[in-house]
């Protein structure tokens, strides 16, 4: 829907944050692949913004890709170590 609207209003600009959200509707929607391209658009924008990170683990998880989940966790607990949900799904993986 962003990609959309951006394209009919160059002004239009969007977040980070804008695309996280966007890839939980995704998520919530069972539409992991969509949920993690946009988790990738923020994490282009902010390399850092560790709620992506923690997202696209995720997302890899439903889709069964527990190594690209875990490299997901764990770098979202890089930028915020006391993330409870990534300590959370990467116990649950590794479990």
């Amino acid at each position: 829907r962003l990609e959309r609207l951006k394209s009919v209003n160059s002004e239009l600009s969007f977040s980070a944050n804008d695309y996280v959200e966007q890839g939980k509707a995704f998520y919530f929607e069972n539409r992991f692949e969509d949920a993690i391209a946009d988790y990738d658009k923020a994490l282009q924008m902010e390399p850092e913004n560790h709620k992506a990170w923690f997202s696209r683990g995720a997302a890899m998880v439903k889709l069964q890709q527990l190594e690209d989940a875990l490299k997901s966790y764990d770098r979202a607990l890089q930028i915020k170590p006391d993330l409870a949900e990534a300590w959370f799904g990467k116990g649950t993986v590794l479990g």
